[in-house]
């Protein structure tokens, strides 16, 4: 494993961190203002918690197995991001 390499790991996994935190924060504002929204947006945060909780851990086992900074910040960063916008696709879906 190069610097690079090494690198590019701990950047993919501070995102991954992240994008967790970023979830409960997400999860909490809607079950803060729950009775506001119309929907369901109890079974949008839990389904946005999913979906974000194995994107994570999709991410962190493509960044691992990574070989390359190239296959490490395409599988990680490319994993995250994606994931991300399915889970606020859903999120959005339900809760309107």
């Amino acid at each position: 494993m190069t610097d690079r390499t090494g690198t590019a790991k701990a950047l993919v996994l501070i995102a991954s961190g992240v994008l967790f935190a970023a979830a409960g924060v997400v999860c909490f504002l809607v079950a803060l203002f729950a009775p506001r929204l119309r929907g369901w947006p109890y079974s949008g945060a839990v389904a946005f918690m999913v979906i974000t909780v194995l994107t994570v851990a999709l991410a962190i086992f493509l960044t691992l197995r990574g070989r390359t900074p190239q296959r490490v910040v395409l599988g990680g960063c490319a994993t995250l991001l994606i994931g991300a916008a399915i889970a606020v696709g859903t999120l959005l879906v339900l809760i309107t």
